[in-house]
């Protein structure tokens, strides 16, 4: 058995995809807009069910994984990952989408 067999790389992408939630019923949602001391409530007037929320589809992020043999009964492994999370609720995507100041 060769040294090189020892060592392990992989090398991997992961894509994570949240849309928005949509609320059950009309009202479902709701936003403080400090712009005008208001709250923003979902489906009612101009807002959306989503608060105007947009979809994110590029949340691609590197995985890299490593594994070394120390001896037959025994191996080491590393791995290492970038991780995306939801984003969270926020009034700008609502004010600037439906024309809000």
């Amino acid at each position: 058995m060769g040294s090189h067999t020892k060592l392990s790389a992989d090398l991997g992408v992961r894509w994570e995809f949240y849309p928005p939630a949509t609320p059950v019923a009309k009202g479902g949602f709701s936003n403080y807009d400090p712009t005008n001391n208001t709250l923003v409530v979902s489906g009612f007037g101009n807002i959306p069910d989503d608060l105007g929320i947009k979809t994110h589809y590029k949340n691609f992020a590197p995985r890299i994984g490593l594994a070394y043999r120390l001896r037959e009964s025994t191996v080491l492994r590393l791995g290492f990952a970038l991780v995306t999370r939801r984003s969270r609720i926020t009034v700008t995507p609502t004010i600037s989408r439906y024309g809000r100041t």
